[in-house]
């Protein structure tokens, strides 16, 4: 039913909590690993873990290319007509894959959904700003941790764009997000308890996001690149528009963009 794909990259203290947050899911058929050139002993752990459970593949890249090119790998060795993403530091909850599962086969019109995620182990400084409810929810609607998606809509996207420019900043989730509500419809998932655990952790690319939202301005190693980041931005999400016009009309959505989805709709 569906192929969890984990990227990691030198996580091997979390990445059997994730691996097994996955296993307690019945609609998981497989979870695919790709270790990203780690050198604590991370992909060792998910051969390991894939010799006591066949769900689990482990897989690496020949060198360290980010988690957008980590993430495609995975895509291709998938098998499953839904697809989901989940980050080595973060967890999916009880029950929390059946609430998206269900969502994509009783809302037929859905090309994907974003699973309701709680953020924790977030320092005092981000959780009392006055915005962090709002960049929560922003994070929760652009990152990839809690998509659960289509295999052929991810495939007419063009799965994940590997610039470099996303390796040093992030965003390469965010264009994938973008062009997908620009071309299909996604159900948010609003309920309680969350599907998703998100952990904080430093030096991540939701840490930084964070950190720009408290502080309100950009840190310095993003000015230079800003403008850069934005050209390339918009220029991955053109071709993906215009990917997804050279397929037909009929592949993409009538309606489009972010639609609430409740949880006994």
């Amino acid at each position: 039913m569906i192929s969890t794909i984990i990227p990691c990259f030198n996580a091997v203290e979390t990445l059997e909590r994730a691996i097994n947050s996955c296993l307690i899911q019945p609609e998981v058929n497989e979870i695919i690993v790709v270790d990203d050139g780690s050198i604590d002993g991370s992909h060792e752990l998910a051969v390991r873990l894939s010799a006591s459970n066949t769900k689990v593949k482990a897989l690496r890249m020949p060198v360290n290319s980010g988690p957008a090119a980590a993430r495609n790998f995975g895509v291709l060795h998938g098998t499953c007509p839904i697809v989901s993403f989940l980050d080595a530091d973060d967890e999916y909850l009880a029950g929390g894959m059946s609430v998206g599962y269900a969502a994509l086969i009783e809302h037929s019109q859905l090309s994907a959904v974003k699973l309701p995620c709680e953020f924790v182990d977030c320092p005092d400084k981000y959780r009392q700003h006055e915005s962090y409810e709002e960049a929560c929810r922003t994070l929760g609607n652009t990152f990839a941790g809690n998509l659960v998606i289509r295999r052929e809509v991810l495939f007419a996207l063009g799965l994940f764009p590997q610039s470099s420019i996303y390796r040093q900043h992030g965003g390469e989730d965010g264009v994938l997000m973008l062009g997908l509500s620009q071309n299909f419809q996604i159900g948010v998932l609003e309920q309680e308890p969350r599907c998703i655990k998100v952990h904080f952790h430093a030096n991540s690319h939701s840490q930084l996001y964070f950190e720009r939202c408290v502080k309100q301005i950009d840190d310095p190693a993003f000015v230079d690149d800003k403008d850069e980041v934005w050209h390339r931005s918009m220029k991955d999400v053109n071709k993906i528009n215009e990917n997804i016009a050279s397929l037909g009309r009929n592949i993409s959505s009538t309606e489009k963009g972010f639609v609430p989805i409740w949880k006994n709709n």
